[in-house]
């Protein structure tokens, strides 16, 4: 029923076993939800709809695509990943030709909800899209050339060589319109973007905030993080992180960079009950049992449930992480049930038709344990 609900569809395209979700349907099944959140209002219809993707490994020879779109209007549920819907799903890596087979559909409805709007609920609603993502997604989608290459700016005409020249000021020149006309009137553009409905000022790159602060609090940690071209080529490599070295950022980072003071305090507690975990491991004094009460009280705080007040919806404890957040070392631990064997795709899609329609509808994820009562 959900299935149908939503409306996701598996496509045997020339790319293989990939999925398609209605952009149109979704947003049929959500706005409304937003209106009675307050926020968007009928009075003023305009949507601003995010459009990201990236590419996953989700084993060691398997990879999949995934694009999912974001409403931006309601900023506080933006980073939270119930909120971010899946609109296309394939295997396979990030390269121009497949994304254009597998995006097919959700180009021609963005271009429609980017012309004529969409009805609904017999309200005419306009849209402002955006597009984000790193920045490999992002150049690639555009048409455009690697970030190694002589031009690597999606937004300007600058060259290597003009990297030093700070007499001149470099602003977003090109124009989404001329590449509409010639796809390759800019230096670097070699194929028509994808998603050409969407204005280039309006393309914005992950800036990767989170791993320049930590890679500036691992200098304080005494530990070298560099980034260095290897020799007559034009490829870069960067140091990779030993053991010893993760363990340093486990115990001594400083998450107050991060987070409010509460909430660094709470995840702290967490890195320090796997620090203390990780060392029982390698003492060979370690009593079982007490490593067992050490691994439960862990376990019990990895997955800290977040308090909702029920009448007004608001957060009143932050929780860590849910069940579906377990990695498979701690699954091990409790067995695994074997899965129907569909596809992979499929299974993903169905999972998050549920999520949706459970978030959509305040449905709670979990239920508290029965308690049993005896009656003398």
């Amino acid at each position: 029923m959900l299935n149908k609900l939503l409306n996701w569809s598996s496509l045997n395209s020339a790319i293989g076993k990939d999925a398609y979700r209605s952009i149109k349907k979704i947003l049929k099944y959500i706005v409304p939800a937003y209106i009675q959140n307050e926020k968007l209002d009928p009075a003023s219809p305009i949507i601003h709809l995010r459009i990201s993707g990236d590419g996953h490994n989700v084993r060691r020879k398997v990879k999949h695509v995934m694009i999912t779109v974001a409403l931006l209007d309601d900023s506080a549920k933006l980073f939270e990943p119930n909120y971010h819907y899946t609109v296309v799903l394939f295997p396979g890596i990030e390269n121009y030709s497949t994304l254009k087979i597998a995006a097919d559909t959700l180009i021609r409805e963005l271009q429609e909800l980017s012309s004529i709007g969409m009805v609904i609920d017999n309200i005419v609603w306009n849209f402002k899209l955006y597009f984000s993502s790193d920045w490999k997604f992002l150049a690639t989608c555009l048409g455009f050339n690697a970030a190694n290459s002589n031009y690597f700016c999606p937004w300007c005409e600058i060259a290597k060589n003009q990297r030093g020249d700070r007499q001149t000021e470099w602003i977003i020149s090109k124009k989404m319109s001329i590449l509409n006309e010639n796809p390759k009137a800019y230096p670097g553009h070699h194929s028509p973007p994808l998603f050409n409905m969407i204005p280039l000022d309006h393309y914005v790159p992950d800036k990767l905030h989170i791993m320049l602060r930590i890679t500036d609090q691992m200098e304080t940690l005494k530990i070298r993080f560099e980034f260095w071209k290897i020799r007559d080529t034009d490829n870069w490599c960067y140091t990779s992180l030993m053991g010893n070295d993760k363990l340093c950022v486990l115990r001594k980072f400083n998450l107050a960079k991060l987070f409010d003071p509460e909430r660094a305090a709470l995840i702290r507690s967490l890195w320090n009950g796997f620090a203390e975990l990780y060392d029982l491991l390698g003492e060979r004094e370690t009593n079982p049992h007490y490593f067992r009460l050490k691994a439960k009280e862990w376990y019990e705080l990895f997955l800290k449930k977040t308090v909702v007040n029920p009448e007004t919806n608001i957060i009143l404890v932050q929780g860590l992480y849910r069940s579906s957040d377990l990695t498979p070392y701690i699954h091990i631990l409790n067995g695994g049930k074997f899965q129907n064997k569909t596809s992979a795709i499929r299974e993903i899609m169905e999972h998050e038709n549920r999520l949706f329609f459970y978030t959509q509808n305040n449905i709670p994820l979990s239920y508290p344990k029965p308690q049993y009562i005896h009656i003398l």
